[in-house]
This record gives structure tokens, sequence and C-alpha cells, in this order.
């Protein structure tokens, strides 16, 4: 598949460096040179460009898919835009510096110690006099976010200095920059910079810093192995078999330039090294120089799509670093001096890389300090030299064999789920005629099915016949295929096709721990600490938890006896055909608790936990956990504690009102009222309140009442006072005035100073 690599800028804050919001551009160019300043060019758009205070301090930021990182080299500051204002479509072009370089151009030699007529002489190592340099800005108050990680006696990289200079002479006022492009042209140094989120940090390192990546000690870099294009630069301006050194005041001395390409004879060139009146210094000055000067340059540049580059800047190389590249002539080992990114308005990077000296013509190196030189041929035309290759093989390699293709899935660091392919195969030692061939790579070829494709697709150039693939989105579908080829454009044909699936990772997550449960008010609160049932916080990949809940568990099998069903290991056996588990609460993504609601007070509640992953895998079920249900307690209402206008059925639920519940009960607020002040044996006393007045039954069903208030007659008239209502209906009652009764069945009655008494079957009339 092809690479996700991206580059963009970030906007810094000017002052503080802080970060910022990415600014977007239609272009981008990175050049990152090796001991050098690194420019940076974008193309914003005339919207962008309104939102931009200038000067402006950004960072080259960047990806391969997953997170963005601020590229080696630090931050960048602009200090040119270039536009055409009567353009409608114009684009602005920002131009960018290197900050740090900038900085150290803005720092100057001042008079100090050993400064005769304007001249300051600096000696001892690149560290100590670059640190005594910077020591006196910081101490004007230059350079705040800027910091160093080398000193008088050793290197970035914690290695003694290699070389001490006697003394060089620079005017007063002269940049720390262009003292340290001084040094770094005589050959004594280089330097890198990185940056931080608030600091820029200057290395400096011997001649020859960086890694080496074609030893056994470390996978080799093949930088580029089917470049889109591969110019060639090649230079004898830079031979010379003798130098003569000019120094200040005049003096001179000549040094043969030992090991020198000496085809043509002597060649001599002349050096000026000004501020440098001590030979033993100017000698060790002049020592790259001479170094430089014994063969014929050669430049390679390739250049590729990042897309289907196997190895990338950043991640994988960096300039100062020595790696293998193919050319023509085969592979090739080089210290990679230079390389740029280039991002068109469609997001493409493309990347030329640069092997060899950084400058080769009459503006080379040397001849930033060769007062003269003779010029050379140059051969022309597409760049590479006019040149036959007698021993060109034609063969072609055999078909590889033995293909062995693998999809697996794993967890990324951030707990996403990610796929990866795996292909070995035999490696291929004969051409199609049976002769031995040496096969300089082979090509893996990609069909992703999911994605429709119908065509196969170069997806990378390996040297051994081993490729894996990585990050790949699960689920996916893919074919694979092979062929061998050589250096000088031998092919095999394509092995047959394999295609996988990449399925979901096999690492999955434990039973998460059991539910933690507490009840009051009604509720139950389940608590999860986080942890599976072994007490190890779940992983990364985790993604959430739900719990479930029943009313009851799996009842025992018996038999006909009664007694328990045992399975094969003599364990009881359950029934649980008819235990439904119900999703509750919500759901959790890291430790907590979940409300469960909705249950009868005084039942039991069953709660179990189930975790799933990122992939959608749920886990095991947690151990099972209960709890009875609790209504409000005394405790939970306090005085004064509850205010609402409605209290739902249900809410308050008692078993008993004690005996010191409160000498009244007022519920005067309410327009109508239906109390069950109790109930015994089927009895329920019952008081209901409403306009009309005040009603007390003895039983729900029961006909009779005892109405207090106004009630209708039922010959239509109305009263105010007691009534007495059978189904409904005022049989009899008592107003302000007398007892209403049709009819009154009694013992004795007495009227006034009479007493009517029941004797016998008749009625007699007594004086009181």
């Amino acid at each position: 598949m092809p690479n996700s690599f991206m580059v963009r800028l970030r906007q810094h804050d000017t002052a503080t460096l802080a970060r910022g919001r990415v600014v977007p551009s239609t272009g981008l160019t990175v050049d990152q040179k090796l001991s050098d300043a690194t420019v940076v060019t974008a193309n914003v758009s005339p919207l962008i460009f309104a939102g931009l205070t200038l000067p402006m301090v950004c960072a080259v930021e960047w990806s391969t898919g997953a997170e963005w990182g601020m590229a080696p080299g630090g931050r960048h500051i602009v200090t040119d835009s270039d536009y055409d204002d009567t353009d409608k479509g114009r684009v602005y072009q920002l131009q960018f510096q290197q900050y740090v370089p900038w900085m150290l151009d803005h720092a100057r030699v001042l008079a100090g110690d050993n400064t005769t007529a304007g001249q300051r002489t600096l000696s001892g190592t690149p560290g100590a006099i670059l640190t005594t340099l910077i020591a006196e800005a910081k101490a004007r108050g230059w350079g705040a976010n800027i910091a160093v990680d080398f000193d008088a006696t050793h290197t970035s990289d914690g290695q003694p200095w290699a070389q001490t200079t006697g003394g060089i002479q620079f005017g007063v006022g002269t940049s720390v920059w262009a003292v340290l492009q001084s040094l770094i042209s005589s050959g004594v140094c280089e330097i890198a910079v990185d940056g931080t989120d608030a600091t820029d940090t200057l290395h400096v390192y011997n001649p020859g810093h960086g890694t080496d990546r074609t030893g056994a000690g470390s996978a080799p870099l093949v930088a580029l192995s089917n470049p889109t294009d591969a110019p060639v630069k090649w230079s004898l301006g830079n031979v010379y078999t003798r130098l003569g050194v000019t120094m200040d005041g005049g003096a001179t001395f000549l040094q043969d330039v030992a090991g020198a390409y000496s085809a043509l004879g002597p060649l001599e060139g002349w050096l000026s090294q000004g501020g440098v009146s001590d030979q033993d210094t100017a000698q060790t000055l002049v020592g790259q120089a001479a170094s430089d000067a014994k063969a014929p340059a050669l430049q390679t540049n390739l250049s590729d799509l990042a897309s289907t580059a196997k190895y990338l800047p950043w991640r994988d190389y960096t300039t100062g670093d020595l790696t293998k590249y193919r050319t023509r002539g085969g592979w090739q080992s080089g210290r990679v001096s230079e390389f740029a990114l280039t991002v068109d308005d469609n997001g493409t990077v493309s990347v030329q890389n640069s092997f060899g000296p950084p400058m080769l013509d009459t503006t080379a190196k040397l001849a930033q300090i060769v007062s003269s030189q003779l010029g050379g041929v140059k051969v022309g035309g597409n760049g590479r030299p006019a040149s036959t290759d007698p021993t060109l093989d034609t063969r072609v390699p055999s078909t590889p064999s033995g293909l062995d293709v693998n999809a697996s899935a794993y967890w990324g660091s951030g707990g996403q789920p990610l796929g990866r392919i795996d292909a070995t195969w035999d490696a291929v030692q004969t051409a199609t005629d049976g002769s031995a061939l040496a096969v300089d790579d082979y090509e893996v070829w990609i069909l992703d099915v999911d994605a429709g494709e119908t065509t196969y697709k170069r997806q990378a150039a390996t040297v051994d016949p081993v490729f894996s693939l990585v990050d790949l989105p699960i689920g996916g579908t893919y074919r694979i295929s092979v062929l061998a080829a050589t250096t000088y454009g031998g092919r095999s044909d394509r092995t047959d096709p394999i295609e996988v699936t990449i399925g979901l990772p096999t690492v999955t997550l434990g039973a998460p721990s059991t539910p933690i449960l507490a009840t009051r008010r009604g509720i139950v609160l389940a608590a999860w600490d986080g942890k599976d049932a072994n007490g190890a916080t779940m992983p990364a990949y985790f993604w959430r938890l739900v719990a479930q809940t029943t009313g009851a568990l799996a009842e025992p099998i018996v038999d006909a006896n009664g007694d328990p069903v045992l399975d094969e290991d003599g364990n009881p056996t359950y029934d649980d055909s008819s235990v439904v588990w119900t999703p509750d609460g919500a759901q959790l993504t890291d430790a907590g608790v979940i409300t469960l609601s909705g249950y009868d007070v005084g039942s039991t509640l069953y709660v179990r936990f189930m975790a799933y992953d990122h992939a959608g895998q749920p886990t095991v079920f947690s151990d099972v956990a209960s709890i009875v249900v609790e209504g409000i307690d005394a405790p939970d209402l306090e005085a004064n504690a509850v205010t609402a206008n409605t209290i739902a059925a249900g809410a308050i639920t008692v078993d008993k009102v004690s005996s010191d519940f409160g000498a009244s009960l007022d519920l005067s607020s309410n327009e109508s009222i239906n109390l069950l002040a109790g109930s015994l044996d089927g009895t329920q006393a019952r008081f209901a309140f409403d306009d009309t007045g005040a009603t007390i039954t003895a039983d729900e069903d029961s006909p009779y009442a005892v109405h207090v208030g106004e009630a209708d007659l039922p010959d239509g008239s109305s009263t105010e006072g007691v009534q007495i209502e059978v189904n409904g209906v005022v049989v009899s009652w008592w107003d302000a005035q007398a007892m209403h009764v049709s009819n009154f069945v009694g013992e004795q009655v007495q009227l006034g100073n009479h007493v009517l008494q029941r004797i016998d079957g008749g009625t007699v009339v007594k004086a009181v």
C-alpha cells in the first residue's frame, strides 16, 4: 500500500514559539542541506494570507498517517512575501529562513579580549569559539528560545573535538552565523538544528557525523532503488595536486594534496585564508579543502514519489547519514548531502535526495576560498556522462517461487485495530535460461480487492525476499504478487497472486471485574474499577463497558426425586431458558458508576458486566453480583427536606407510620384528597375530600358512607350538614335544625318532658 507521507506548516507564536494553528498551503517546498540553513517556500491563497501577520514563525510538521510531529530543523521565520496584487487569482509565496541561522545572523561579534584595530582573534575548538560568542549575545538579551548542547571540549554527540585552531581573526560586527559558516567551510565542524515546543537547539559536530546505515550493525537503508529520474553531476573542477595558501599579512605556503588525481599531471590551485596568520592554523583549516581536491567530484540526485518510496526522510534517514542507493552502475554507498521535499496542490509529496558533495561545479565548496582555478570540460545532455556499457546483462530472472503470504491483526499504540501483511519467497538465483544470475531486488505488487481495484500496483522494492506492510485497516482483502529484477532492467514474470483477508486481533480483553453494588432510595449503583477479573488495568484497546440486569437466576435442574442433575464434571446443571438479561444504564469508557433504576423496592437485582474492544469484540461476562433494592429510609427524609408539587405513585413506600409521626397532617394545599387510612382483614378505611365536603367509607366496595358538607336530596333540594348515604343517595341527614329520617327504629326516645318507650308489643308515654 502507498505511504501516507504528509508534510504541512504550523504557525508558532513569534515571541514564545508556542504552537498555533495549521497554515493551509497550495504548494510547499522544504530544502534541507547538510550543515546549511534549511529553506522553506510555501504558496497560500489570498484568504489564508489575509489572516496572517508578518513576520511569522512556522514549523514544518510531518506524518506517516498517525500523529504529526515537528520535522528536524526547528522553526522557520518569514521575512519576505512575493505576489502580484493585480492578479485576482494570485498566489502568495512565503519564503522562510531557518530560525536559528537567521537569529545567529542577527547576533554580532563585538570587541572583547584579543581585539586589535577592529579585529578580534578567536582560538580554540569550534565549541569554544561558538559558546563564547553565543554566551556574550545571550548576556545582551539575544536568543531566549535558542539553546546549544555542545561545549568547549565536546561535540553535541559527546565526542571530543577533533580540531583546535590557533587563532582566527574576525572583524568586529561580523555575524555569528558568518563565523559558523567559516568554520563549516574550513571543514572543522558540521551543524544541525532541532526544535521542541519551546526551544530550538543548535547541534555542532565533528566533520563526518551521522548514522552509518549500510553496515551489518543496522538495517541497510536504500534511499531509492527505482527513482523517477536520477541526474548525475561530474566535475574535475575541484581537483588539485597542490594548493597554495595566502595568509593574513601576505605570507604564503604550498601544501601538496596527498593521493590526488594525477592523470593530467600537476594541477595547482590557490586559497586565501583571511584572518589567519599562523601557518599551523591555516594548515588545519585547509585540510578539508585538500581532502575535497583529491578526486573528481560526483553528485547523484535521485527523485521519487514519497507514496512509493520504501525509505523516507526524517523517518528513516536525514542529511549526514551514510546510506545505500542504486545507480546504473549498481548499488553505491554515499552520504546524504541534501534532500528536497515538494508538496503540490494535490498534496502529492515528491522527494529528491542528493549524494556526494553539496556543490560540484565552479561554485563548488572549494570555490568559496579558492581565488582562481582552471575550468574543465563538462558533459552535457541529459545530465549523465556519455558512455556505453559493454557488459550490459539483458538476461531475465526466473519467476520467484515459494511465495507465502500471511495476514494478521494487532493493536496500535493508541488502541486502534490495525492489520499487517507478511510475505516471504525463495531467493531467485538463476535466469530463465538456467544460468546463474544475481538479482538486485524484488518488486511487490498489490491489488486492493475491497477498493474495487482491477489493476495491480507496485508497492515497493526490497533487496531481500521478505516484505511486510503494516498499519492497514482490519477486514481488508488484498492480493499479493512479486517479481525479481536486475539493475539492467531484466524483470521476471509476476508470481500467481495470493489473496489474504485481515481478520480481527487475536489478543482480546479479559472479563471485567465483578460489579460493586450499592442501593438506596430505590436505585442501584453498579461501580466498575476499570480493571479485569485478575485486577489488571484494561489496556488501550478497551473501548466500552455495559451492564446487564435480571430479576432471577437460572433454576437448578432436578430429577423426579428432586435431586440435582449433574454434568460430566459433577457440577449442578441449570435451566436458564427463562432468564432474560437486559442491557441497562449508561455505558462506561473508563472506571465509573452506572445508575440502575425502575426496580421494585424489596426485589433482588442481579448485575453483570461485559466489555468490548475497539474492534467491537465482546469479552466473556464478569461474575454476577446481586443486591436487594432498598427504598427511602427515615434518615433519607430530614425535616423540610422534601418540597414538591407532586409525589408520583410509588415514589414513597413505607410499612407503617409510627405513633410519633406527628400531631397533625396538613394537606390543606390539595383541592381534593383520597386517603387510604388503614387496612385490616380486607376492610379499608378511606377518607376523601372535594369541593362538596368530606366523605368517610369503611371499605372501597361498601355502599354506605358518611358525608359532611353540602349534598343533594332525593327531592331535588339540597342540605348542608351530616348526611348518611347508601349507594351515593342521601337517606337521612342532620342539618342545623333537626334530624331527618324516613324511618326510625329504637327502644326509647325522650321528647321534651316525656319518654316514648317500647314495652312488649306496644308503646307507652311516661313523664320524665
